[in-house]
């Protein structure tokens, strides 16, 4: 933020307002991957200390697969830049048909 700061003076044509747009978008990705976070602290997770260790990889596999998938999806929503052309990537490899 500070080097953002300085250099706003020399650099003419940051695109402030992008950035800051893109910065609240993934903020509110974020947020999102947070809730998803805190709601399998107090429900999945929060036998932790009596899962054996496969359910406790399982568990967290889970959560993390979850909350990204929330991330990535509210990204979308919100046409996080950059992230259309992961999503494109994905909708190409998921959408072949038949093997090879």
């Amino acid at each position: 933020i500070v080097f953002y700061l300085l250099m706003r003076k020399h650099a003419k044509g940051l695109e402030s307002r992008q950035m800051l747009e893109a910065l609240a978008k993934i903020g509110i990705a974020g947020l999102a991957l947070a809730a998803v976070c805190v709601a399998a602290h107090f429900s999945i997770l929060a036998a932790w200390d009596k899962f054996g260790f496969l359910l406790r990889v399982a568990s967290l596999v889970a959560t993390i697969l979850g909350a990204g998938g929330v991330f990535f999806a509210v990204a979308v929503f919100l046409n996080v830049a950059g992230i259309d052309d992961l999503a494109a990537l994905l909708k190409r490899k998921f959408a072949r048909s038949g093997p090879g």
